[in-house]
């Protein structure tokens, strides 16, 4: 979410741009910069899948719409047609993915690292943690012998 002008203006995770329109370029993290690293995977208990509802006025009766495979995470409400019910599924079944993998970094200074802004790990890394991962919070800290690092938390992208 961001301002501009009195107005709010909001944007799938991964896909933002700056106030000024500008894409926000992406910070390419080499397996070497990355002092130690977690990476958090949907547990066996949570969904796979989104179920949403609607009333099919011709036949009066309601209707579900699955996305996904079960378990199905069901989506509260009711929508006005069976398009609406499957593009609401369809984008939740997107969040419920792209927070699958929970990244946690400790890494060398990035000064350049922020809030909403993309990551990439590159080939240098395991292949489970390859990928385009949106920044969900950065600190940046100074330790007691001198040296700085930064903490990084994000979450996949589509």
């Amino acid at each position: 979410m961001k301002v501009k002008d009195k107005t709010l203006f909001f944007s799938p995770k991964g896909q933002a741009k700056s106030l000024t329109g500008k894409t926000v370029e992406t910070l390419k993290l080499k397996c070497t910069e990355v002092k130690s690293g977690s990476l958090d995977l949907m547990g066996h208990t949570d969904f796979n899948g989104a179920q949403a509802t609607y009333y099919d006025v011709q036949q009066g009766k309601q209707e579900h719409v699955y996305v996904g495979r079960a378990p199905f995470k069901k989506i509260t409400g009711h929508q006005a047609s069976q398009a609406e019910a499957q593009d609401i599924a369809q984008a939740e079944l997107e969040t419920l993915q792209r927070k699958k993998k929970r990244l946690k970094l400790v890494c060398t200074l990035q000064p350049t690292a922020f809030a909403e802004c993309l990551i990439e790990l590159d080939t240098s890394f395991h292949p489970m943690l390859q990928g385009r991962y949106s920044v969900d919070d950065v600190v940046l800290s100074c330790l007691a012998n001198g040296q700085t690092q930064t903490q990084i938390s994000a979450t996949l992208t589509k």
